[in-house]
């Protein structure tokens, strides 16, 4: 008796353990979240499609960009400015040894380092300031791409200015190079007769020169005050790191230097030159050349 009754003990134990498992195994499957069905027509999805830019909307260039080739765009403006650095000073180097500036010009205008026609140094500047425009644009294309896909609806403006602005002055620097002013420039500043034919020449290169100075300028105003206005731009004053405000206090330190040819005027002024007992006095060229400087 004893011996059936703890077989039927163990029996039941059995099957409470069996009933228990299976128990277990329907609640964790009731747990469990549901799978959604299957769409045999549904097309299978794109995981490196980014869920910020939908293939019904374009992704801006700027995303577009491989990450290694903007190691390479991060060297542009350090490579942009050194060239243009190394052009103007080798120009102004070749003629000042050419010895054929008047002995009393002390600060001739950049222009007047490329006027003799078919040398080293008018070469070099018809070359080297449009690669330094094409070098330029290659870096700005870019940025112009960030600031219109970052900035807010109100600063879409301001961003838009700041980079047809940036192009059209370095254009305006490519067409400065490439036609240089006519050697009857040197003629003149010489006292010597001029042929009279280089007038459309050099207005060409005086235009393009003015399009330069002047848009540049005026790109630095629009884009310091848009880095101060933005509330949305990463970049901007109020949402950059100690890097971004160190740029950005760099940006109008350059801003302003712009603005001291301006202080020529005031300084080399009949009244300012008696005041301080200074007698020698710069000629319109050298001003010129003074403020370019």
């Amino acid at each position: 008796m004893s011996s059936n009754t703890t077989d039927l003990n163990g029996h039941r134990q059995s099957i409470t353990t069996v009933e228990s498992a299976a128990f277990l195994a329907q609640l964790k499957k009731a747990n469990e979240p549901k799978a959604k069905p299957t769409n045999t027509n549904e097309e299978p999805k794109d995981s490196t499609i980014d869920p910020q830019y939908p293939p019904s909307s374009t992704k801006p260039l700027y995303r577009s960009i491989p990450a290694p080739i903007y190691y390479l765009l991060s060297l542009l403006p350090i490579a942009t400015a050194t060239l243009a650095v190394y052009i103007i000073t080798t120009c102004a180097q070749l003629t000042f040894d050419a010895n054929i500036l008047p002995k009393e010009m002390k600060f001739p205008p950049i222009s007047m380092f490329s006027l003799r026609p078919n040398t080293p140094e008018q070469t070099l500047s018809q070359w080297g300031f449009p690669a330094v425009s094409i070098l330029f644009l290659c870096a700005t294309i870019p940025i112009s791409s960030y600031f219109l896909s970052n900035t807010e609806e109100e600063q879409k403006d301001a961003a838009w200015k700041a980079s047809w602005t940036s192009a059209i002055a370095f254009v305006g620097l490519a067409i400065h190079g490439i036609i240089p002013l006519h050697e009857d420039i040197l003629e003149m500043i010489n006292g010597r007769p001029e042929s009279g034919n280089g007038t459309m020449q050099s207005t060409v290169h005086q235009v393009a020169a003015a399009f330069f100075f002047m848009l540049s300028m005026y790109h630095g105003f629009v884009v310091c005050q848009l880095l101060w206005s933005t509330d949305q731009l990463p970049t901007g004053w109020k949402q950059s790191g100690v890097l971004g405000k160190i740029s950005f206090i760099i940006k109008c330190i350059t801003l302003v230097m712009q603005l001291l040819p301006s202080a020529t005027g005031l300084l080399f002024h009949p009244a300012t030159l008696m005041i301080f007992g200074i007698k020698e006095t710069m000629n319109d060229s050298d001003k010129g050349g003074l403020s370019q400087w």
